[in-house]
């Protein structure tokens, strides 16, 4: 029976601190939260038709024209991914560039020469949010 009461009290102390942590990060109170813009440039390079080549220079471009001045100073990180109808996720592998402004709407960076060719590769472009781009095609070496 001892066991069984320090059971229900440990229980019970674990509930009591967990509780306001819980309240303040599903909204039901005003304390904890902080409200924050999520902007997700929308990715106007690549596009569906764009064949690169493993190991060569490219680059990718997105909007800029709607940021909000509270994100201005968001660095960003571009990572390469792809997509496989038979497993969920976009399979992010490859960080390609980072630290990068995101108000410069374009970065350049050098493909990892040991990319397998695939037609379902996308980018997705970090800053205080991500976004992907359309499937695009990648040729080995």
């Amino acid at each position: 029976m001892v066991r069984f009461t320090s059971l229900i009290a440990a229980a019970a102390t674990i509930a009591a601190t967990a509780l306001p942590v819980f309240a303040s990060a599903t909204g039901n109170s005003d304390e904890g939260l902080v409200a924050r813009t999520v902007y997700a440039p929308k990715i106007t390079y690549p596009k569906k038709s764009t064949e690169w080549r493993a190991g060569t220079h490219v680059h990718i471009t997105w909007s800029v024209s709607d940021i909000p001045d509270d994100v201005k100073g968001t660095k960003g990180m571009v990572k390469l991914g792809h997509l496989d109808p038979n497993d969920p996720g976009e399979h992010l592998a490859n960080t390609l560039a980072k630290g990068f402004p995101i108000t410069d709407g374009r970065v350049g960076f050098e493909l990892p020469d040991n990319l397998e060719e695939r037609d379902d590769y996308i980018v997705v472009l970090f800053g205080d949010s991500g976004n992907a781009s359309p499937e695009f095609t990648i040729h080995s070496a």
